[in-house]
C-alpha cells in the first residue's frame, strides 16, 4: 500500500506540472479524472487482500481436496499482490526520475 501512495502521489504530481504517465492504463485513467484514477488504483491492492483473507481464513474448507483449492488460490492472490508491488514500485521509481530530471522535485 505504501508503494501504491508513493506511485499516486508522483503520478498526480506530474499529472499537475503537466505530464502523463507511461503507462497506457493511468493515463486512460488519468484522462477520466485523477479521483476516479486514486479510487481506481487503491481499490485493486484492497480487493486482493480482501480476496485473500476471505479465501484464506474465512472459508473453511470440508474435504482435502477442498483444502488444497483454498491453498492454491490463496498463494495466487499473495503472489499477485507481491507483483503488483513490484511493479508499482518500479513505476514510482521511473516517475520520480522523470520529475526529477524536470526539476519539479
Amino acid at each position: 500500500m505504501a508503494s501504491e501512495i508513493a506511485n499516486q502521489y508522483t503520478t498526480l504530481l506530474g499529472y499537475y506540472n503537466g505530464f502523463h504517465e507511461n503507462d497506457p492504463t493511468a493515463r486512460y485513467l488519468l484522462t477520466i479524472s485523477p479521483a476516479v484514477e486514486t479510487l481506481a488504483i487503491f481499490s485493486i491492492p484492497i480487493g486482493l487482500i480482501a480476496a485473500a483473507y476471505f479465501i484464506g481464513i474465512r472459508w473453511i474448507p470440508t474435504t482435502r481436496n477442498t483444502k488444497g483449492i483454498q491453498t492454491i488460490i490463496a498463494t495466487i492472490i499473495l503472489i499477485t499482490l507481491i507483483l503488483l508491488a513490484i511493479s508499482t514500485t518500479g513505476a514510482t521509481i521511473s516517475d520520480l526520475n522523470t520529475l526529477h530530471n524536470y526539476h519539479i522535485i
